[in-house]
């Protein structure tokens, strides 16, 4: 699988298939709207990014990916970064906090939870825009794309924030609805959820004029949404802990339309921004190299591309990569950067896991020797015992014999 895929610039080219991709899309998905419009709206934007040589203060740029099957020439999955929330329009998110109240004649006290608006100009980088073709979710091909950003990101480091987030989506069922929307939002808003997150990727100018201005009391909402704050959907977990692994981590901010988390990280503590190396390529192999799987970029933002493989590290700076690589469009000479697709600690976990099993089959190997040992060791002494007491018998019949 990983032999026929490349992740690269999204062009104006793919619009087409982009907008298929969004028709699959699941609701909530507001950076992949399903409106062709705005669709090729946001992809002359992340066309502008790109093309921005020098860039001081990360600001509203765009930077959209799409994963392309290279044998079918098609476009099965996209991701993007933006350089810069609240740029032209402010965030908004819910900030779950707990608070004391107290009361003196009563002697008592009580801690409350509450969600308060915040609003977020010139935030931190985030990434979104995370989709992957049903087909294409085999092992490890959705964390080949969601992570591939970072590895531009490594390489750009000077277009982005010093912290990143990620949104991830809330619990909606299986009819599209969305229990917290159901339960806060309408109460703010006449409209469904789907249509207030198409118009919150629009123009989010109706947040400021029709959202409370004071905080939400979550011990009056029922338990079932208590429940669900801050709660990702089931769908988004496996993302979610991916995310987790490259160093992300939850925060006491949800969605305001369907309570999902919100995370962050340090760009520069990510752990594919941080471990990953630049190496010169050394030459390319003919023969199957047999090693663990890497993510490897090479190219400068419009010619940027990611491929997932197999590679011998020659030394600190050298690397010798398969012969069919040609989709990754570098030469023997050139740069590349590189990290293992799994992290490193997962591996050793794998060891861990191995040697643990291993550590209890000789454990039940050595049980079952001593048991048997002990089984043994049982019966022959009990045959030596009624051996033992045969042959007093017959030795005293025979002395008796003997005697007469």
């Amino acid at each position: 699988m990983f032999n026929r895929l490349v992740i690269r610039k999204a062009n104006m080219k793919d619009l087409d298939q982009i907008e298929e991709l969004a028709k699959m899309a699941y609701s909530g998905l507001t950076s992949l709207p399903k409106d062709r419009r705005m669709l090729e709206r946001r992809l002359n934007q992340s066309e502008r990014s790109f093309e921005k040589k020098v860039i001081t203060t990360p600001n509203n740029e765009l930077y959209l990916f799409v994963m392309e099957d290279v044998v079918l020439s098609k476009v099965v999955g996209i991701c993007g970064i933006v350089g810069s929330i609240g740029c032209d329009d402010l965030f908004y998110t819910y900030n779950l906090q707990k608070i004391k109240k107290e009361s003196w004649t009563l002697n008592s006290e009580k801690e409350l939870e509450i969600l308060r608006l915040e609003r977020t100009m010139n935030g931190p980088s985030e990434i979104g825009t995370l989709f992957l073709r049903p087909e294409y979710r085999q092992k490890n091909v959705g964390r080949f794309l969601s992570l591939s950003r970072f590895l531009f990101m490594a390489e750009h480091q000077d277009r982005f924030k010093k912290q990143v987030i990620a949104e991830m989506r809330g619990v909606i069922d299986q009819d599209g609805r969305c229990p917290f929307w159901d339960h806060v939002g309408t109460h703010f808003f006449d409209m469904d959820f789907e249509q207030a997150d198409i118009l919150s990727a629009e123009d989010k100018s109706f947040i400021a004029e029709l959202m409370p201005k004071y905080p939400i009391y979550v011990n009056l909402l029922p338990d079932k949404i208590k429940n669900i704050i801050g709660k990702a959907h089931k769908h988004t977990l496996p993302a979610l802990k991916i995310l987790q692994r490259e160093g992300f981590r939850l925060t006491n901010s949800v969605d305001i339309f369907d309570g999902g988390p919100k995370i962050v990280a340090e760009v520069n503590q990510l752990r594919t921004v941080a471990n990953s190396r630049l190496a010169k390529v050394k030459s390319f192999s003919k023969q199957d190299i047999r090693s663990k799987l890497f993510l490897v970029s090479h190219g400068e933002l419009k010619d940027f591309r990611v491929c997932c493989t197999h590679l011998e590290q020659e030394s600190h700076n050298e690397v010798i990569i398969p012969n069919h690589l040609d989709r990754l469009e570098c030469s023997p000479k050139e740069t590349v950067r590189y990290i293992t697709l799994e992290p490193i600690e997962r591996e050793n976990q794998y060891r861990r896991h191995s040697l643990e099993k291993l550590s209890g089959s000789m454990e039940l190997n050595v049980k079952l020797s001593s048991s048997y040992l002990e089984d043994n060791k049982s019966t022959s002494v009990s045959f030596l015992r009624r051996f033992s007491d045969w042959y007093k018998t017959t030795s005293i019949t025979k002395d008796k014999t003997q005697s007469k």
